[in-house]
């Protein structure tokens, strides 16, 4: 008993013992979940998927969670030891909960930063979503005299797509940021009667409750509009849209894609796709059209290839052949490409989470200023050199 009790005097008791290597168990455990939810945080800040088709240990890739895990524990022992233990966090219901309070840290600092500023403005627009309706509530605020856009979350709308229903969806969401009670100053949303109507529309619903809030016509859905409108009454412009469509049915088909893709090799071209066209977002028809100009040899040369060799495609390419070596789709295409390569980067601005009402003025200003210097002699002289 007096030889125990020397030893306890030098290496604590029993007890003490038992106390501290819980406490080093502890701290063990803290750093692993640390190192987790830092993969966690990786992969949601990339925007990357955390689970696999399969995750048995049988299965050649495990989605991307268990895969960094494994990773890790390549070049960390302890690591590796954890992850055979119960205690692995390796679980989606672990994952989902690191997520969610994620989310929630990041909801209640924009929602400290909206109290300090005192009020904002509201952008909202749903959306189908697989066999839901989903709608999307943003908000913009300053901090200090640096405007901020921020997403805050999506409300399921499926049951009322009416006015009060997405009104009531808006101050759900605003609600569940802390944020019901700030001031609406602005509403933003696109021009569909169930959101801009005067007499009963989501913008009169918030502005009588908030009558300071404007309500503002989404400047990029004003100019998909004036677009669609422009493009619809001009024959030419859409006999050409339809071509370049009937391109992308084409050359995605495996075989005549890969022609075209060595048929730009061949005749030492950057290689570009012909990608398929939006009928939401008009301004990137843009790259479509881009595409079709700058590899305008390449088609011409596939199209007539493939109309010599009697084929599947034949009647196809052949007709779309007549149609591309035509005067009237070559000076369409060429004209397009100037107004939409323009459009684009107005389109873009338009966009900007720091875009200011007088920037969007100016911008569109620009963009007229430009389209009517088009119509002048020197700009089509210009135009016609290209044709």
């Amino acid at each position: 008993m007096w030889e125990s009790y020397r030893q306890t005097a030098t290496s604590g008791s029993v007890a003490a013992q038992l106390s501290h290597s819980h406490q080093s168990t502890v701290e063990k455990n803290r750093e692993y979940l640390c190192k987790s939810v830092d993969i966690i945080k990786l992969l949601a800040k990339l925007g990357l998927p955390f689970c696999g088709h399969r995750e048995d240990a049988d299965a050649e890739t495990r989605g991307n969670y268990l895969s960094l895990c494994e990773f890790f524990s390549k070049y960390d022992p302890d690591f590796k030891a954890m992850q055979s233990k119960y205690f692995n966090c390796t679980s989606r219901d672990f994952q989902n909960e690191i997520i969610a309070l994620c989310a929630e840290l990041v909801r209640e600092e924009i929602s400290k930063k909206v109290h300090e500023t005192g009020f904002l403005a509201v952008i909202a627009d749903e959306a189908k979503s697989s066999k839901t309706e989903q709608l999307s509530v943003c908000i913009r605020y300053t901090e200090g005299l640096q405007i901020m856009e921020r997403f805050i979350c999506f409300v399921d709308c499926s049951n009322s797509r009416d006015a009060a229903g997405i009104v009531s969806g808006i101050k759900e969401g605003l609600q569940s940021c802390g944020l019901k009670d700030i001031p609406i100053i602005a509403q933003s949303y696109d021009g569909a009667s169930v959101m801009s109507g005067h007499l009963s529309g989501v913008q009169q619903r918030i502005g009588e409750e908030f009558p300071f809030a404007v309500y503002v016509h989404c400047m990029a859905h004003k100019l998909n509009l004036v677009l669609v409108e422009s493009c619809t009454v001009n024959r030419d412009i859409k006999t050409s849209l339809n071509v370049i469509d009937k391109l992308y049915s084409m050359f995605a088909e495996p075989s005549n894609h890969f022609r075209f893709l060595t048929m730009q090799k061949t005749l030492a071209l950057k290689p570009k796709e012909i990608v398929q066209q939006s009928e939401t977002r008009w301004a990137c028809k843009y790259r479509c059209v881009y595409a079709v100009k700058s590899q305008y040899a390449a088609i011409i040369r596939c199209l007539k290839e493939m109309e010599e060799e009697g084929e599947k495609w034949s009647v196809e390419a052949s007709g779309l052949y007549h149609h591309m070596t035509s005067l009237r789709f070559i000076t369409s295409i060429i004209i397009l490409e100037e107004v939409l390569r323009v459009v684009h980067v107005t389109h873009k601005r338009l966009q900007g989470a720091s875009t200011t009402m007088s920037d969007a003025a100016s911008a569109v200003k620009s963009l007229r200023t430009h389209l009517q210097r088009g119509r002048e002699e020197s700009s089509w002289e210009a135009i016609w050199m290209q044709v």
